[in-house]
Parts: C-alpha cells; sequence; structure tokens
C-alpha cells in the first residue's frame, strides 16, 4: 500500500475525505466522512473499525474540496478474513490431496515391489519344480532303461542255459547212439557232464530217462 505518496502528493484543494467499502469493486457503500484531510493512521483505524481486511475486501478514499467535488480518489483492495480461511482452507485441501497422491504413490510402489517379488517367487518356484520333474522322468527313464536290460540279460541267460542244456543233451545222445555202437566209453560219458553240471538236473527232471538209468540199476544189481 503507498497510501503515504497520495496524502504527499494531494492537491491544494483536497480539504476533505470521504470513505467508502464493500465486498464487491463495484458495490462500495460510503461509510465516514472526514471535514479535514485525516493521516494514514486514521484512515486506517476508520477502515479496520468497518471490517475493512475483515468482512470487506475493497475500499476507496475520495479527497474532495470545498463544494464537496471530488479532486482525487485512491482504491483499495486485500484479502478479507473470509478470503484468508478459504485460502488456508484450500491450502489444507491441497495439501491433503498431495499427501494422499504421496501415500498411493508409496503404496503403489509398494504393491508392484511385492507382486513382482511374488512373481519371481512363482517363477523359481515353477523353474524347481520343472527341473524336478525332467530329474524324475530321467530317473524313471534310467530305471526302465535298467530293468529292460536286466530282462534282456536274464532272457540272454536263460537262452544260453537251455543252448547249453541241448549241447549237453545232443552230445550225451550222440555219446549214447555211439555207446551202442561200441565206440563210446564212460570216462567220455563222465567227462560231457563234468564239463556241463546243469545237464544232470535236466536229465533227472526227465522221467523216461530217469526210469531208464533206475531200471538198468535195478538189472544189475540183481545180476550181482
Amino acid at each position: 500500500m503507498n497510501l503515504s505518496h497520495h496524502l504527499e502528493t494531494l492537491p491544494e484543494t483536497a480539504v476533505k475525505l470521504a470513505l467508502k467499502i464493500g465486498s464487491k469493486r463495484t458495490q462500495l457503500g460510503h461509510i465516514q466522512s472526514f471535514s479535514y484531510v485525516p493521516t494514514e493512521v486514521e484512515i486506517m483505524d476508520a477502515l479496520n473499525n468497518y471490517g475493512y481486511g475483515i468482512d470487506y475486501r475493497y475500499a476507496r478514499l475520495c479527497w474532495l474540496d470545498e463544494k464537496g467535488k471530488q479532486v482525487k480518489s485512491y482504491f483499495l483492495n486485500c484479502d478479507t478474513k473470509e478470503d484468508e480461511d478459504n485460502s488456508n482452507t484450500i491450502k489444507i485441501l491441497v495439501d491433503g490431496l498431495l499427501e494422499m497422491a504421496a501415500e498411493q504413490r508409496r503404496f503403489l510402489g509398494t504393491l508392484n515391489a511385492t507382486l513382482q517379488q511374488r512373481e519371481n517367487t512363482l517363477t523359481s518356484v515353477l523353474e524347481t519344480l520343472m527341473e524336478s520333474r525332467e530329474e524324475v522322468l530321467e530317473e524313471r527313464t534310467n530305471a526302465l532303461a535298467l530293468d529292460l536290460a536286466l530282462q534282456d540279460a536274464e532272457k540272454e541267460d536263460a537262452m544260453d542255459y537251455k543252448g547249453r542244456a541241448l549241447e549237453t543233451l545232443s552230445q550225451l545222445g550222440e555219446a549214447f547212439i555211439n555207446k551202442q555202437a561200441g565206440s563210446v566209453s564212460p570216462d567220455m560219458l563222465k567227462t560231457a557232464m563234468a564239463s556241463n553240471p546243469d545237464i544232470v538236473d535236466s536229465m533227472l527232471e526227465d522221467e523216461e530217462f530217469v526210469s531208464m538209468v533206475t531200471e538198468k540199476l535195478l538189472k544189475n544189481n540183481s545180476n550181482n
């Protein structure tokens, strides 16, 4: 406010002052008149007494001559108490909204971090499960391959055993035939059986063979 400058530059014809105030610039009401030119302190005291700066925002100072004709005017405006309260309220609301926005950003940041951590954990668990599944499948495949290999080995052993038994039986058969012809001795039969011990078990399971040997033994005993 530069009221002091206006007081110092008043024309000599200014001898009176009229004060007007209002809540709107275009709607000012007369509140007080001075029959002399008051000081700045007196002017401000009068304005304050009528609510300027608290209830009213605008004021106009009109200096008059002896005939009551305006020779100079000065317009004043300031924030009223209501405007100040509104400004404070708006400031509080704005601060509250900014704080809410900041809190929301922090919450979203925490939520995003939590979701990212959860996604990473799920990804790690899935990778571990896939690895475990692959290991289980590999172990089952190896076990199946080993089982098949064992089965093949057992079949080969059985086939080899049967082959040896058939070979020995064949040899014994041939020896028996040759013996009938007088070309094979008992030592040769014993040698053949010793080289293939399993053939003895097979021969003992043959009822016809056992019956033939038993009959032969009984006949020899009766002769002796």
